[in-house]
This record gives C-alpha cells, structure tokens and sequence, in this order.
C-alpha cells in the first residue's frame, strides 16, 4: 500500500515552536503496511531526533526463526529520517529511498518483539539527497551505527 506523497498529518507546533511527541510515525512514512517498520517519533532535534518501534511477526525483514535481518537496521533509520523530515514539513510526506549505506558498523541483532530505538543526525543537505549520521539499539543494546545516503524528492 502507498501513500500518496502530499498526504498531510496534524503537525502543529506549541507555543515554543517545538513540536510535541511521542508522534505515529506511520502517518508520516511514504509507504504503508507491511513496510512502515518506525511506530514513533520520540524526540526532535535541529539536526535529527529518535524513534522507538517494535519488531512485529508481520514484519518482512523477519527470518523462519523470527530474527530481523541485520539489513533492516539501517532501514529503521532512514524511515526515522524520512518521518521526522516530514514533521519539519508540517506533516507533508514526500517519496524518497535509502540510496547507499556506509561507514557502518554491525554490533548485534534484533529478533521479532524487540524495542528498537534509532537515533539519526543529518551531517549533511545537498539538494534532494542528504547523509544521515545513525546508530541503532535493540533491546537497550547498541547493533548498528553508520551514514545513510538517502533521496528525499519534493
């Protein structure tokens, strides 16, 4: 299922100018079940912020024995990235991919029920592509960390 790419959410900020969390996230990714893996933004910064999800049965990435493929860790940081890129746009979803990830750094694993927690910084912005600095836990345990390349169409 897809979203349609101007499909908007209700991202409105406090008198502060910050915007409140935890927030849905699947509201904010660009594609529906069963590929929306990021459940909520838990935090924001000017460069980045934080996510928590669950790895649940349904999952894709889920092997016969219920372990996450190690490739889906960096996978819950770009939808971490692309969620919060759409709350910094009031809530417009746009389309984008994972383009390339290096530097990275596989500590550990995750299985099905697991709390993710991801954690992104954009380190930089050139046109429609950026570099997302990450590291992810599983379970209160560090299992990735590296830059993601990704695409963010407008």
């Amino acid at each position: 299922m897809t979203r349609e790419a101007d499909r908007t959410t209700s991202c409105r900020p406090d008198d502060a100018g910050r915007l409140e969390t935890p927030r849905d996230a699947h509201a904010l990714l660009p594609h529906g079940a069963p590929f929306s893996l990021v459940d909520q933004i838990v935090g924001i910064l000017p460069d980045g912020g934080f996510s928590r999800s669950i790895v649940r049965a349904e999952n894709p990435l889920l092997d016969e024995f219920g372990e996450l493929a190690r490739e889906a860790l960096p996978e819950y940081a770009a939808q971490t990235a692309a969620a919060l890129d759409s709350l910094k746009r009031g809530g417009r979803v746009s389309p984008g991919f994972l383009v390339e990830v290096v530097d990275s750094v596989f500590s550990g694993a995750a299985r099905e029920g697991s709390v993710i927690e991801a954690e992104t910084r954009v380190e930089y912005e050139f046109e429609r592509w950026r570099g997302i600095r990450f590291r992810v836990a599983a379970d209160g345990k560090p299992v990735a960390e590296g830059l993601l390349k990704i695409c963010i169409f407008d």
